[in-house]
């Protein structure tokens, strides 16, 4: 287990130098937190800037999450997240600049620590995360046992050339349906792009559904 960890932690660091431009990252966990160590594991639907081009890639990933809680306060994480998206050329008689379609991969990555204050049926908490993005992200749990977590997240850009993302960065909004102890259902949309149709990286918000499971619990 202790390689597992050296391992994955390594994987971390170099997707926080590596990863894509931006993307809506899933979060299968919870605001209340658990003393010990957890793992979660997800798969999902997304789309993503890729660094290659600064152009919207749709496509799907997989993400891993090794947590510890050091009691029901304060919790340390890292994660990584892998996967492949495609863009499609656009006809030349449509564009002025015709873009070349093609595969790009994902890589995405991040360290941070997550602090919450449970109480008897909700429970808010905070988590930041150092990325290619720092990260704050506010959220609530609902539930004696935690089945509805709500949360908003706010970056800021660390990494990625000048004008190639609005000055300040993203705010994204998320959901967390958990139906079962070990499973989670994760739906987020990037609002700054829902609700500013004309940014000029992509003409549609960045997306990311996906189901996630508890390997270590």
């Amino acid at each position: 287990m202790q390689k597992l960890k050296k391992s994955f932690f390594t994987l971390v660091v170099l997707a926080v130098g590596m990863g894509v431009l931006s993307c809506v990252s899933p979060f299968y966990g919870t605001a209340r937190i658990e003393p010990g160590w957890h793992m979660n594991a997800g798969v999902a639907a997304t789309s993503f800037i890729s660094s290659d081009n600064y152009d919207e890639c749709m496509g799907g990933r997989g993400d891993l999450e090794i947590s510890h809680g050091f009691n029901q306060y304060l919790q340390a994480n890292g994660r990584i997240g892998l996967g492949l998206g495609y863009i499609p050329p656009s006809p030349e008689d449509k564009a002025v600049s015709p873009r070349k379609g093609g595969f790009y991969p994902l890589l995405d990555g991040g360290l941070g620590l997550q602090t919450a204050y449970p109480m008897e049926c909700i429970t808010p908490a905070l988590r930041v995360e150092a990325g290619q993005e720092l990260s704050l992200m506010p959220m609530v749990g609902i539930g004696r046992r935690e089945w509805l977590t709500l949360g908003g997240e706010g970056t800021y850009f660390l990494f990625g050339p000048e004008g190639t993302h609005p000055e300040g960065g993203f705010l994204n909004a998320f959901l967390i349906v958990h139906p079962y102890p070990r499973w989670s259902i994760f739906a987020g949309v990037n609002v700054t792009m829902l609700f500013d149709p004309g940014f000029y990286i992509t003409e549609y918000p960045l997306v990311t559904v996906g189901v996630g499971y508890k390997l270590i619990k």
